[in-house]
């Protein structure tokens, strides 16, 4: 059995759907011609750089099995966050990156549930890894990429990070 220490699963939700894949990465709560244009470059960038042919991710539950990968650190990462072009570099983190992070975690746990429930979980405690593991699913495990996600300030970050923990 394998370990992907860094899979960015999340940003092949949705590829299913009518909208089509990478869909969250042009979601932002954030308008405007520049917004576009990265929207833009990104989509094309993971277009040619990411996936194997258009709407077919190489990270898939149906992949990660058939390549006996057990356990995938889940990659939570929000770009447009970190390269927020309406802030100055360096600027402190918006709150609304926190509400970003958690809808990726929502989705990905959604998708998880409704369409790979016989082949994979999300798990959040040593316990259902345990039962993934004996069941043989893969083992779906949330990591975030990047700090900025979970606040600007010490009180902001400690409740964000309670909140995921919980």
């Amino acid at each position: 059995m394998l370990v992907d220490l860094h899979a960015h699963y999340p940003m092949h939700v949705g590829s299913r759907e009518k909208k089509g894949a990478r869909a969250w990465m042009t979601e932002t709560h954030r308008v405007g011609f520049w917004e576009k244009i990265r929207a833009w470059l990104l989509k094309s960038l993971n277009d040619h750089e990411n996936f194997p042919a258009p709407n077919e991710p190489a990270i898939t539950v149906p992949n990660l099995k058939a390549g006996n990968v057990g356990v995938v650190l889940s990659v939570l990462y929000a770009p447009f966050d970190e390269m927020d072009l309406n802030k100055k570099y360096a600027a402190p983190p918006e709150p609304g990156y926190f509400k970003d992070l958690q809808m990726q975690l929502a989705a990905v746990e959604q998708e998880v549930r409704n369409c790979y429930d016989h082949d994979a979980v999300v798990v959040h405690n040593h316990h259902e890894l345990e039962e993934a593991m004996n069941a043989r699913k893969v083992a779906l495990i949330h990591a975030i990429e990047g700090g900025f996600h979970l606040g600007d300030n010490e009180t902001q970050i400690k409740k964000n990070v309670e909140t995921l923990r919980k």
